[in-house]
């Protein structure tokens, strides 16, 4: 009898040992289990299963990393033999697959095994909890793994500080590569949602998971923009300064064509990671707070982005032609870009990529204005009646109508439609500053006095068009006070005239009265 007993001792052992063994399959499991409540009606050997089946799950997740990093190291090994900069595999990539590969096995026989648990111990309650939590745990653990791989810089604190130990870290790979891990692991990560919702795991349980997709997706987004950005900055290089008058909108060179090729191609690769049709109930990025800001700020600099091309050292013509490619993007280009945005699941950027583009043209027609103002200033301030000419007007003034010709013309040659913006601020900056230096020093002489009406009536003349009535006001006052001062001069200059012929001819009449001075 004592033989037999244990005979069936032996037995049950080898049962048990069956029955935590991993290769087992869940029909295998479940007989095993029926088995040994019969012999031992005490035991719960299915809880056994589930808490073996627990441990050795998250052992083979943290195996399954070290696994791959070695290959990964190894290579990184020959890098450095070679003098390779980066590692060009996808060795993360195969990573994320190979686990996402064995929860799908064996998360669902861990859950079928789980819903067959019952007991009639007090502790039901509480052991069901203990799973929930179990397999809640070990989704984490198998999330964070592949945040780990794929976004390090995403882990939270609390779990960087706890499994310090354990992660490693994967070198770094180039961003052409690394995009492609990127697309391709949210590609499983998705899959592998789906198909444990369809298995009936609970949103509590894929919560991990989904927080993972959605910073994979916001990892995608913003890498594939980053790409897109650098080569809409380059676009500046192909730029040829010619330009083609036959919109109707502004005349553009190639620029804008290119730049919203750019921006095209860039937002069909972000399309598939801003979709929702991953799985059941995938939520728009849009409609995470925290994310909202990021992906706005994201598109509106890929939009805005074109601003680069512009920012080198530019001639005033080329400056011209940069502003006229900025109206045409905002009038035309843009309303492409906005539409093919939103098909794209793309929302609120649109405004504000607008009102950024439209506040950088002013700042060019600024810059613009300042240049040409600046050529003026240089003018006005060699102004000076050392040398005052017969009958003409001063050399300043002449070269102050001469620099307004040359402006307009190169308006009118490169950008027509700021002709009268940028001539309007220019010449009546000009009229300010040349007033405010006329005032600042007295006429040297009646003659200068005179002379600076001259000057600045024929100024007024030339330049009147494009002064607006509050300057043409502080222009006419200065010339009627000038005025009066030449005609007190002359009235003096008349009265020592007269003064002067009677004492020398004995009150001969006084011809000059009829002086057309």
């Amino acid at each position: 009898m004592l033989h037999l007993d244990s005979k069936m001792d032996r037995f049950k052992e080898e049962m048990k040992h069956k029955l935590i063994d991993t290769s087992a399959s869940f029909e295998e499991q479940s007989k095993l289990i029926k088995y040994l409540k019969i012999l031992e009606p005490d035991s719960d050997p299915t809880w056994e299963c589930i808490t073996a089946y627990h441990c050795w799950l998250e052992d083979i997740l943290w195996k399954l990393q070290e696994e791959h990093f070695k290959k990964v190291d190894l290579l990184v090994s020959m890098r450095i033999f070679c003098m390779l900069l980066l590692v060009e595999t996808n060795e993360r990539q195969l990573f994320v697959s190979s686990l996402v590969s064995i929860l799908m096995n064996k998360l669902q026989s861990f859950w079928k095994l789980s819903n067959t648990y019952t007991t009639n111990d007090e502790r039901w309650t509480q052991r069901q909890d203990d799973i929930n939590q179990m397999l809640i745990n070990t989704i984490n653990v198998s999330s964070w793994l592949i945040l780990n791989a794929l976004v390090p810089k995403a882990l939270p604190d609390d779990v960087i500080k706890r499994y310090e130990a354990q992660f490693v870290k994967w070198p770094e790979m180039s961003p052409q590569v690394n995009r492609t891990v990127l697309t391709q692991s949210l590609k499983a990560l998705r899959s592998f949602i789906s198909s444990l919702l369809e298995a009936q795991f609970t949103n509590t349980h894929v919560q991990p998971l989904i927080e993972l997709c959605m910073t994979v997706r916001l990892k995608v987004v913003s890498d594939v923009i980053d790409k897109g950005v650098e080569n809409i900055c380059a676009l500046g290089s192909k730029e040829n300064w010619k330009q083609d008058f036959s919109s109707s909108v502004a005349a553009k060179t190639t620029l804008p064509d290119f730049y919203e090729n750019e921006v095209f191609d860039c937002l069909s690769g972000v399309r598939d990671a801003l979709a929702t049709n991953g799985y059941p109930g995938e939520a728009c990025l849009f409609s995470r707070e925290r994310f909202r800001t990021t992906l706005v700020d994201i598109f509106v600099h890929l939009v805005t982005s074109i601003r680069h091309c512009f920012d080198r050292y530019l001639t005033t013509k080329k400056l011209l032609i940069s502003i006229c490619n900025l109206e045409f993007i905002l009038e035309n280009a843009l309303k492409s870009i906005n539409k093919r945005m939103f098909d794209c699941g793309v929302k609120y950027a649109d405004e504000k990529a607008k009102a950024k583009l439209s506040q950088y043209r002013q700042t060019l027609v600024r810059c613009y204005i300042m240049i040409k103002s600046s050529a003026f200033l240089t003018l006005i301030e060699s102004a000076n009646y050392e040398y005052i000419p017969d009958d003409d007007v001063s050399d300043y003034a002449k070269e102050m109508m001469m620099c307004c010709v040359l402006q307009q013309a190169e308006l009118e040659l490169c950008s027509p439609q700021l002709t009268s913006e940028c001539l309007q601020a220019t010449v009546q900056n000009a009229f300010v500053n040349l007033l405010d230096q006329l005032e600042a020093r007295e006429p040297a002489s009646e003659r200068e006095a005179s002379q600076r009406v001259i000057d600045i009536c024929a100024l007024e003349q030339a330049l009147g068009g494009f002064t607006n009535l509050e300057t043409r006001s502080v222009v006419y006052k200065s010339f009627f006070a000038s005025q009066e001062k030449l005609q007190r001069c002359l009235n003096n200059m008349r009265a020592s005239m007269r003064m002067a012929m009677e004492s020398l001819e004995g009150g001969a009449e006084d011809d000059l009265n009829t002086s057309s001075i």
